[in-house]
């Protein structure tokens, strides 16, 4: 029959035969990002309640300056992190985190580790989905951080040498606008509207959440629509791509931050944190 070659599209379309063109985050995202081991290329790490008994126990994740862990939490002020079983929305699992009682207490999850990089031809993807209590009350950051996780605000931080972090932002907690930002040393943005301006403005909404560098200068951001919980997740489409303030030169950890803006614990339910990158 002689000799046919088989494209990466083509063996792309056979893998994940569901897949909608609509869905632009799932074109790019690898399936690796989701099952650590599928790609020697690729590494990853995963933080939810669908990836096995090693987190059912969230409560004991160390605080951030543990030095023994894959995964550590700000622990200031009482923050709490629990694993939740019965979400209407995460049927596959979540967890929550939860703040301190007092405005401006903040509590956040990530890595301990720093492996991305904005290198030429090392491309990697992080994503999230999360939903917020108290949507006109409470501040986040999702993304890459230059900073330890418990810096206080970091997410407000001015741009500047060892604050470089590129992620989606809710940087004040009684407006509903989700910005981005990229930033490195003192060039770039800590808070820029989204080309598609995301207003995250009812409680329990869910909000799906990608970034990815593609490994040849640019950022590209995409996210779901805000959806009414009882909603499946719908498409995440790119929204924003950009090539300026990129922090080429800094190693960042994948963080998810929490932030009170009123004299009560604030509380965000987390389907996922996940993140991959290229060896």
């Amino acid at each position: 029959m002689g000799s046919r070659r088989i494209g990466k599209r083509r063996i792309r379309s056979l893998q994940d035969a569901k897949q909608s063109a609509s869905d632009e985050w799932g074109l790019v995202r690898p399936a690796a990002i989701a099952c650590a081991g599928l790609s020697r290329a690729i590494k990853s790490v995963q933080l939810g309640q669908m990836h096995g008994f090693g987190i059912e126990d969230l409560s004991d994740t160390p605080a951030e300056d543990a030095t023994t862990a894959l995964w550590v939490r700000d622990t200031d002020n009482s923050a709490a992190i629990a694993t939740v079983s019965n979400d209407a929305d995460f049927t596959d699992g979540a967890f929550s985190i939860t703040t301190g009682g007092t405005g401006g207490h903040q509590t956040a999850v990530g890595t301990n580790t720093a492996p991305w990089k904005c290198t030429t031809g090392k491309p990697w993807w992080v994503e999230a989905v999360i939903k917020l209590a108290d949507h006109d009350a409470t501040e986040f950051f999702f993304g890459l951080t230059e900073t330890d996780i418990n810096a206080d605000s970091f997410h407000l931080a001015a741009a500047g040498a060892s604050a470089d972090r590129i992620g989606f932002v809710k940087a004040a907690h009684n407006a509903d606008a989700v910005t981005f930002a990229c930033s490195a040393n003192a060039a770039g943005t800590i808070s820029t509207a989204f080309d598609t301006a995301i207003a995250y403005d009812t409680d329990n909404d869910q909000l799906g959440m990608g970034i990815h560098w593609d490994g040849a200068g640019s950022i590209h951001f995409y996210n779901s629509a805000v959806t009414a919980t009882g909603t499946e997740l719908g498409a995440w489409t790119k929204n924003t791509s950009v090539s300026a303030g990129v922090p080429t030169d800094s190693s960042l950890s994948l963080c998810l931050l929490l932030e009170t803006g009123e004299g009560s614990t604030k509380t965000a339910v987390v389907n996922y944190i996940r993140g991959a990158w290229t060896v």
